[in-house]
């Protein structure tokens, strides 16, 4: 009997120890959470290739959309050492529907897709040589649910900073 409940034992920490290695040697982009379409407030993308999802603190919210007269001006998602916006903030910009949006325009604070590194004075902002394109793929206003969903990427630059590529970047907001 106390042979069986050994072999039961070491069987069972296997199987436990072969899954954890599995997700280990998962790709960085098979990491991230899965691109859906129904409110399931996730976001994710690669930083430089790295992993980045939203993991906020008490008083900061991890995740959000903001939504003013007819459309969403900001998404914004937080972790622990940074933070990723993506605005278009003047009223003839706002995300009204599905499509293709481009993030260039930093100088008058408008379209635009922002990396900033929490712990250095790293805050930079796509312009007209690093930029980016947001693509929605789905806009829904509903009194039961509004959901944004879709996809980004873009390149910052600044001096005294690193080059940050976001690439793979989606997201899937109940707002």
């Amino acid at each position: 009997m106390a042979r069986k409940l050994f072999l039961a034992l070491c069987i069972t920490f296997m199987l436990v120890s072969c899954k954890s290695c599995k997700k280990d040697n998962l790709a960085p982009v098979d990491q991230l959470p899965p691109a859906t379409q129904n409110g399931q407030n996730t976001f994710g993308c690669l930083i430089n290739g790295e992993v980045f999802t939203p993991k906020g603190a008490f008083s900061v919210p991890r995740l959000y959309a903001d939504y003013y007269n007819g459309g969403v001006y900001l998404i914004c998602a937080v972790n622990v050492d940074s933070r990723i916006n993506i605005l278009l903030k003047n009223d003839s910009s706002l995300i009204n529907n599905t499509g293709n949006y481009s993030l260039i325009s930093a100088i008058d604070k408008n379209t635009y897709g922002q990396y900033a590194n929490l712990n250095s004075n790293c805050n930079m902002y796509t312009d007209s040589i690093s930029s980016g394109t947001l693509t929605v793929t789905k806009f829904s206003i509903t009194s039961q649910k509004r959901i944004i969903s879709g996809t980004f990427y873009f390149t910052v630059k600044s001096p005294g900073c690193p080059d940050i590529h976001v690439t793979d970047g989606r997201f899937d907001i109940s707002f």
